[in-house]
C-alpha cells in the first residue's frame, strides 16, 4: 500500500511546484516592468529633499540640504557634524533635465566622516511666485545647538523666505516652537513641527504627480513602481490616489 501512495505524493508535489512557479512569474514580470519604467530626470544634486512645482507648473523646485562644510563642528549622536553654506534651492527643467541653482549659500550641516552624509539644511520648499520661495530649514537640535554654531547657523530650524540674489529672511523659528511646545524633533535633522506641516500644505496648487525625495544625488521618475529601487535616485513619481 505504501508503494502505491508514492505516485500520488509525487503528483501533489508537482502541482505545488507548478503553482509556485505560476505565482512567481507574474511577480517577476511586474518587477521587471517597474525597473524598465524608471527614468532619470536630473542628476548632480546635493542631498535633494522637498520638492514643489513652480507656479507656472513647467519646472520643479528642489530643496538641496547641501553637504555641510569644514567648520564649526560639534559632536552629534551620529558623529562629528560640521557647518557650511552648501544648501540651495534648485530648479529642474522637466523637459531637458537641466539643473539651475536659483538660491545658493544656505546653511547646511552634515557628518564630517563620511563627508556630506546625513545632511541637514533646506528640507522643503514652496513657491510664492517664480522668483520667491518659502524654505523649511532643518536643524536636528535645539536652539542652544544653533547658537553654539555661531551666526552661520542662524537660519537653521527656521522657515525662511528666499529669492535669487537676495538675502534670506527668517519668517518663523520652528526650533524654538518645538522646544516651547514640547514637540519632538524628527530624526536626521528634519524640522517638521506644525510650522513645517503648514508649509507643506502651502505648496503651489498646480496639478501634478505625487512626489517623494529618496536618495542623495539624482532624480528619477516612474509610472507604477512603489519606490526607487536603488539609493541615489531621489525623485519618485507616483500615480495620485
Amino acid at each position: 500500500m505504501v508503494e502505491r501512495k508514492r505516485p500520488l505524493l509525487g503528483a501533489l508535489a508537482l502541482i505545488v511546484v507548478v503553482a509556485l512557479v505560476s505565482w512567481a512569474a507574474p511577480a517577476a514580470a511586474r518587477s521587471s516592468h517597474q525597473e524598465a519604467a524608471l527614468q532619470v530626470v536630473a542628476s548632480g544634486l546635493n542631498n535633494p529633499r522637498g520638492l514643489a512645482f513652480t507656479t507656472s507648473g513647467d519646472d520643479l523646485l528642489v530643496a538641496e540640504a547641501g553637504t555641510g562644510g569644514s567648520s564649526p563642528c560639534f559632536e552629534g549622536p551620529e558623529g562629528q557634524a560640521c557647518l557650511g553654506n552648501t544648501g540651495a534651492i534648485a530648479r529642474v527643467d522637466l523637459g531637458s533635465g537641466a539643473v539651475e541653482r536659483l538660491v545658493t549659500g544656505l546653511p547646511s550641516l552634515s557628518l564630517a566622516n563620511p563627508p556630506g552624509f546625513n545632511a541637514t539644511g533646506p528640507h522643503d520648499v514652496a513657491a510664492i511666485d517664480d522668483t520667491q520661495f518659502y524654505v523649511a530649514m532643518g536643524l536636528g537640535g535645539t536652539p542652544a545647538v544653533r547658537e553654539a554654531l555661531g551666526s552661520g547657523a542662524a537660519l537653521l530650524g527656521h522657515v525662511v523666505r528666499v529669492r535669487p540674489g537676495g538675502a534670506p529672511q527668517a519668517v518663523a523659528d520652528l526650533a524654538a516652537f518645538e522646544v516651547a511646545n514640547m514637540v519632538s524633533s524628527p530624526a536626521r535633522g528634519r524640522s517638521s513641527g506644525s510650522g513645517a506641516k503648514a508649509l507643506l500644505t502651502a505648496r503651489s496648487s498646480v496639478s501634478g504627480p505625487a512626489l517623494q525625495a529618496w536618495g542623495p544625488v539624482c532624480l528619477c521618475s516612474w509610472t507604477g513602481a512603489n519606490r526607487c529601487p536603488r539609493r541615489g535616485h531621489a525623485l519618485t513619481e507616483r500615480p495620485t490616489t
